[in-house]
Parts: structure tokens; C-alpha cells; sequence
């Protein structure tokens, strides 16, 4: 069972994928989940992946996500669980694991849609920005006990993100990522000059011939 508090919003204005996202504002706004073991990984895989449009990537420690062991998923002592934030560097997100920062990823800027996915394969944690490795280190914390989620924020009420988020999926026993692969675009980069970049479907006219050198 998934609880919102405050006041999150469905907003069509912007998205990446399926014509809507979730904006939260920083003021109250987070989903919390009631008790799951899905949530509880203990020293296995995991994979955890969204989409992110940030409106605040301050030293502010605003949160994406936390799960712990409280009710509601946000607790003050995180070392049951794993959360992500943004620390005392701008612009760059730091995921804790059973109480200690493990990996980062920096560069992140305001009204950008990123692909955030950060997994576990046996002792082998590692942050994917966009699809691109940013970060991996070494980490076998035994989480059995973090039974809950919170989305949008960690910590307490104070540390909620301001932004916007979608497509939010956890997978508990399985690495899906472990090297760099390729994440979709609605709004591709691709340009007729330029052949390069990530794309599910495209605007250009299709090209039936020519080269490029």
C-alpha cells in the first residue's frame, strides 16, 4: 500500500515518458509505503531506477528515496536501508548503503530529465547516470530489516526533494545493470548533422540513403 502525504501532484506539463510525472515541492510532499519484504535485500541484488527532473540540486541534502526499518520510511538513522541525496557538494548525489556513502554521481543541473539507477551485484555496488557509469565500489551492508519506502525524500519532512519523478521501480534479487547500456528519449539529441545520441522514435524525416564519413 503506497500513502501519499502532502500534496504531490500529477502535472502533463512535463515528463519524459507517458505524458505525465509527479512533481513534488519540497513542503510535505513524499509517498511512504506500508511494510514489504520486497524492500528488504538483505546481502543480495538489487536495482533500483527512476526518472528524475530536479527544480533544486543544492547543498540543501534534498532526498530521492529512502527505505528503512521505520514506519513510513523516513528515519532520522539510516543504517538499516539505503537512501540517496544530494550532499555537500551542488549538483551531486551521494546513495548510502547500511549507513555509509558508497558511490556518487555529480553534474546533475535543474530542469533535465536523468535516468538514475543504482544496483548490486554480489559485493559490487554501482551508480548509472543517463546509462553511463559514474561510480562503483565495494559493499555487502545486510539490509533484512528495511521494510519500508519513502519517495521524494529521506530522513524527516526536511528533507524532501523539489522536482519532479517518474517510473519508479525496485527489483529486489537481480543486477539489471552492469554495464553501461542505453536509457530511451522522448525528446531525442539526435540532429541530421550530428548522428549520435539515444533515441526511441524521432521527429526527422526517415533517410533511405547516403553515408557519413
Amino acid at each position: 500500500t503506497i500513502t501519499k502525504n502532502g500534496d504531490p501532484s500529477v502535472v502533463t506539463t512535463s515528463s519524459n515518458f507517458y505524458s505525465n510525472s509527479l512533481d513534488f515541492d519540497a513542503s510535505g510532499d513524499y509517498l511512504s509505503s506500508s511494510s514489504s519484504t520486497d524492500f528488504a535485500f538483505g546481502t543480495g541484488d538489487f536495482t533500483i531506477e527512476y526518472w528524475v527532473n530536479y527544480d533544486d540540486v543544492s547543498t540543501a541534502q534534498k532526498g530521492d528515496f529512502q527505505t528503512s526499518d521505520a514506519s513510513g520510511g523516513l528515519k532520522t538513522t539510516y543504517g538499516s536501508g539505503i537512501k540517496i541525496s544530494f550532499g555537500s557538494t551542488s549538483g551531486e548525489l551521494a546513495v548510502n548503503i547500511g549507513g555509509s556513502n558508497v558511490v556518487s554521481a555529480s553534474g546533475y543541473t535543474t530542469g533535465v530529465w536523468y535516468h538514475n539507477a543504482i544496483t548490486r551485484e554480489g559485493s559490487t555496488v554501482r551508480f548509472f547516470k543517463n546509462g553511463v557509469l559514474q561510480d562503483t565500489a565495494s559493499n555487502s551492508s545486510n539490509l533484512s530489516s528495511s521494510t519500508y519506502l519513502a519517495v521524494g525524500g529521506y530522513y524527516n519532512t526536511s528533507y524532501l526533494m523539489n522536482g519532479r519523478l517518474q517510473d519508479f521501480r525496485i527489483y529486489k534479487g537481480v543486477a539489471k545493470y552492469t554495464s553501461n547500456f542505453l536509457v530511451g528519449s522522448a525528446s531525442p539529441d539526435i540532429l541530421p548533422d550530428t548522428p549520435s545520441g539515444v533515441a526511441t522514435k524521432t521527429a526527422l524525416t526517415k533517410i533511405n540513403g547516403g553515408a557519413v564519413a
